[in-house]
């Protein structure tokens, strides 16, 4: 697929990626399989895919929303952070897509790559 290509060109084996969003996990472990150094994050339970995944370079992150827009990451810490059909549902959440793309630029390392890909649904309404 097209997004698998796109981050072997753009990110470096080795690097640190964040799956913002993670869904079922199958993007964690094309990039665990990559060669890269995974960290995941959702709001909700622990996707049963990121199980088969333990390994020292994969992390996952759940936390709940609770108002808050904050990622619970340093600042700069990521390489490259690759969203998959997760800006586009930020507000079913409650959250807001410009301060969601501030926390991927806080946490995303200077001359980082932010990989964004964007799953059209008739239910989403994007401004």
């Amino acid at each position: 697929m097209k997004r698998y290509q796109l981050v072997t060109r753009f990110v470096s084996s080795g690097n640190s990626v964040l799956d913002w969003g993670v869904g079922n996990g199958h993007f964690s472990y094309f990039l665990v399989r990559a060669g890269y150094s995974v960290s995941s994050f959702r709001f909700d339970d622990y996707p049963k895919v990121c199980g088969a995944l333990a390994s020292e370079s994969y992390t996952h992150r759940k936390e709940n929303p609770s108002g808050s827009i904050s990622l619970p990451y340093e600042n700069q810490v990521f390489d490259a952070i690759v969203s998959v059909g997760m800006l586009e549902r930020v507000r079913e959440t409650g959250g807001n897509s410009i301060a969601s793309l501030n926390e991927i630029y806080r946490i995303l390392k200077l001359k980082g790559m932010f990989l964004c890909f964007y799953f059209f649904s008739e239910s989403v309404w994007l401004d």
